[in-house]
C-alpha cells in the first residue's frame, strides 16, 4: 500500500506518521496529478485540505482520510457556523447583513461599538476585520467590494485570548479532543500557537464541554474526521469563535505530544478502527 500526500509541506509529517504507522510507502502528489494518476485499489489519500469535489468523485471508493467535500464546504461557511451552533455554545452578540450596503448601513448606525466584521470563508484571519469608532467606512467597502454575500458583525470582546482545539469526531462514538492551545494574534491575523495555555481551568473545561457539543452537533450532519475549533477567552468566560472544517496549523505540533498523530487517530476513526489507548507527553512548544 501506498499513502499519497496532498498538500503543503508544513502538513507532511502528518502523512508520514500515518504512512509509518501502516508501514506504508509515502508519496507526494499535488491535485491535478491526482485527477489523472492510476491509483490501485489499495492507495490511501491524504489530503492536509478537504478533496475538491471533482478529484472526490475521481477517487470514490479510495480510502480519503478527510471529511467529505460537501459536509466541510457547508461548515467552511462562517455565518452557517453561528446560524446552528449559537443556540448550543455561547457566541459573542451578532448580526447577519445580506450585503455589502446592509452592512455599511448598519455600521452607520452602530458608529460607537467595536465589533468583528467576518466574511463566509477565509483561513488565519483573512475573512475578518476590526471594527472601532476610529475606522472609515472606506476601508470595510475596500476590503469586502468584490464578495458579493452575507456579512456577520459581532461583538468584540475585550481583554479576550483565542485558542483552539483539534478535534477527530466520528458519527458512532465519542470523538477525540486533543490537548487545548492558545494562538498568538496580530489583530485578528492568525500568527502562530504555543502550550500549555494560560487560561483558567475553568475555561479549559467549558472548552472541553463546548466542544463535545459541537462535536455532537456536527458528526449528526454526517461530519467525520479532523476538524479545528477555536475559542475566544476572557477570564472564565469562553465564546465559540469559529470551525475549520480541515487540518489546523497546530495539528503537526499537536500530534509531536500525542503517542499517536492525529492523523494515525482520524485514520482509525474514519475507517471505523477502534483506537488504542492515546497518552500525551506534555511539553512546552511554540510555533
Amino acid at each position: 500500500m501506498t499513502v499519497f500526500f496532498i498538500g503543503v509541506d508544513e502538513y507532511l509529517p502528518l502523512a508520514q506518521s500515518l504512512s509509518e504507522y501502516l508501514s506504508d510507502n509515502l508519496e507526494i502528489i499535488d491535485e491535478g496529478e491526482a485527477l489523472t494518476y492510476p491509483f490501485d485499489n489499495e492507495a490511501i489519500i491524504y489530503p492536509n485540505y478537504f478533496l475538491g469535489e471533482k478529484l472526490e468523485k475521481e477517487l470514490d471508493g479510495l480510502d480519503i482520510i478527510c471529511p467529505l467535500h460537501e459536509i466541510s464546504q457547508r461548515w467552511n461557511n462562517k455565518i452557517f457556523q453561528y446560524d446552528r451552533l449559537s443556540t448550543k455554545v455561547p457566541v459573542p452578540d451578532y448580526a447577519v447583513h445580506e450585503n455589502i450596503f446592509n452592512l455599511l448601513k448598519y455600521l452607520c448606525r452602530h458608529r460607537n461599538r467595536k465589533m468583528v466584521i467576518t466574511s463566509p470563508v477565509g483561513n488565519c484571519g483573512s475573512a475578518s476585520m476590526l471594527f472601532t469608532p476610529e475606522t472609515e467606512l472606506s476601508e470595510v467597502y475596500k476590503k469586502y467590494k468584490e464578495e458579493k454575500c452575507q456579512f456577520r458583525t459581532s461583538n468584540y470582546i475585550e481583554n479576550s485570548v483565542g485558542v483552539a482545539v483539534n478535534v477527530v469526531m466520528t458519527d458512532d462514538d465519542e470523538p477525540f479532543i486533543a490537548p487545548i492551545t492558545q494562538q498568538k494574534l496580530k489583530g485578528l491575523k492568525y500568527i502562530g500557537a504555543f502550550y500549555p495555555s494560560t487560561i483558567s481551568k475553568e475555561a479549559q473545561k467549558k472548552i472541553i464541554n463546548y466542544s463535545l457539543k459541537i462535536a455532537d452537533y456536527m458528526s449528526g450532519d454526517f461530519y467525520v474526521g479532523l476538524c479545528g475549533i477555536d475559542y475566544i477567552v476572557s477570564g472564565d468566560e469562553v465564546y465559540f469563535s469559529e470551525v475549520n472544517p480541515r487540518k489546523t496549523g497546530t495539528a503537526v505540533a499537536v500530534s509531536k505530544m500525542l503517542s499517536h498523530s492525529l492523523s494515525v487517530i482520524e485514520y482509525l476513526i474514519i475507517k471505523g478502527e477502534e483506537l488504542p489507548e492515546i497518552k500525551v507527553k506534555e511539553f512546552e512548544w511554540e510555533i
